[in-house]
């Protein structure tokens, strides 16, 4: 069997990317103290993949210059936020580097169905390579959480501080540096003491891309991968993250809503199954929302909107300045002032940045929604849908995942017009084909 070289350079390019932004989404080494580098460290290992990426092409790159172009504008339009804001923060600097890496990264390969080394089972190189290592790092999370955690059969190798709570630094048990126990469960069954939060900061962090990924595979990936449903549903329930289990929920019903049928009695089953799940759906998620307004977690997730909201309206246009997280900090209620952690995205942009740095995550989101609904492609709304849901709910403003999905939502209809270039050429080639029998 003959290997070719080239293009397998070209998928462990794609691949150290997507582990690279997985890293960057809240992993405990972005948090952990004497790894004050790492964050850097990441960023330089996006910017190498993406160079390997456009070395080890298996195609011709074409859209350097228009790429060129838009990260030009970009760059401009934030480095005029960063002159007027008063904080000026070098850390927006570094925001700004992800973002533009980001978004070469999705114009150059946003779609890859005329990219011979991705074409099967995507539209995108970055979806399969995401999701595969999710997958992964469900599966060691789930057997480390089973027994270690739960079991107590292996026993923690070590422990790093992390400086992920706002209030005191947090001393973290780690099985081999492959799983991390950074948050306690409190239930009323003795073996669950602690949540799977596989490498992340906390659970809220790994039900997200574990939801992520399986959001992926149900509405991104053309071929659906039963195994990696399994295995990454049952890591969002070791989680315990009410979130997790609405995204759930929503994500089955959607794809059952939008499946295709084509026998007529087909078609009313699952119509029937559709309502009967829609009832079931929405009473399990309403009694997961009062459960979780009712506690102390719902309550602040509340106060969260408030405080955002306020602190915004004193500043509307530019925010109080990327960083400034005490202007949001003002107005919490005094019932949490010894949890002063933020859980909104939108909010949290707002207020710091204000309708100006807020304006280019609207545009991309309408923009690419509104060609969704005209071109009728319901499984590229259910996915950017649920992710706005988990975007709104969860504090992922400003990392690579957010960019990478926004990116992805502003070039759709161009992403859109190229497939379809595409596939009109392979039918043309068919039917010359044809014609030389």
């Amino acid at each position: 069997m003959r290997i070719n070289i080239n293009r397998l350079f070209e998928k462990g390019a794609h691949y150290l990317f997507a582990l690279a932004i997985i890293l960057e989404c809240h992993s405990i080494w972005t948090v952990t103290k004497g790894l004050e580098w790492f964050n850097n460290f990441n960023i330089l290992l996006l910017a190498v993949s993406l160079i390997f990426c456009m070395l080890f092409s298996s195609t011709k790159t074409t859209n350097l210059k228009k790429s060129t172009i838009i990260v030009t504008f970009i760059t401009i339009y934030l480095l005029l936020f960063w002159l007027l804001d008063s904080y000026r923060t070098a850390y927006f600097i570094k925001q700004i580097i992800i973002l533009i890496i980001c978004i070469f990264y999705i114009i150059l390969y946003g779609q890859s169905k005329s990219q011979n080394t991705f074409s099967k089972g995507t539209n995108s190189p970055f979806w399969i390579c995401y999701e595969d290592i999710i997958v992964a790092i469900a599966c060691i999370s789930l057997f480390f959480w089973i027994f270690g955690s739960c079991l107590g059969y292996i026993q923690p190798t070590g422990h790093v501080w992390s400086t992920w709570s706002t209030s005191k630094d947090t001393y973290v048990a780690s099985y081999y540096g492959l799983y991390f126990e950074t948050q306690e469960w409190k239930s009323l069954f003795s073996l669950l003491k602690y949540r799977n939060t596989a490498i992340f900061t906390e659970a809220p962090m790994a039900s997200l891309n574990f939801s992520v990924a399986l959001l992926i595979d149900l509405f991104i990936r053309n071929k659906k991968n039963t195994r990696n449903l399994i295995i990454l549903t049952v890591a969002i329930i070791s989680t315990f993250s009410t979130t997790g289990y609405i995204v759930i929920i929503l994500a089955y019903f959607a794809k059952l809503f939008f499946k295709k049928e084509q026998k007529t009695y087909r078609w009313i089953v699952k119509h029937l199954v559709v309502v009967i799940t829609l009832i079931i759906g929405v009473g399990v998620i309403q009694s997961l929302i009062n459960q979780k307004l009712g506690s102390i977690s719902g309550s602040i997730r509340l106060d969260d909107f408030n405080a955002g909201f306020k602190a915004w309206t004193d500043h509307p246009m530019l925010g109080n300045g990327y960083g400034n997280g005490d202007a949001i900090t003002h107005y919490i209620s005094n019932f949490r002032r010894n949890n002063t952690g933020y859980s909104n995205s939108p909010m949290f942009i707002l207020a710091l940045g204000g309708i100006y740095l807020f304006f280019p995550f609207l545009f991309a989101a309408v923009k690419g929604i509104s060609k969704m609904i005209k071109t009728k492609d319901w499984n590229s709304l259910s996915f950017y849908s649920l992710f706005l849901v988990l975007f709104t709910i969860t504090l992922i403003p400003f990392n690579g995942l957010t960019y990478i999905v926004f990116c992805m939502m502003g070039n759709y209809a161009r992403q859109q017009r190229t497939l379809t270039k595409y596939e009109n050429q392979n039918m043309t080639c068919v039917s010359n084909l044809g014609g030389l029998k």
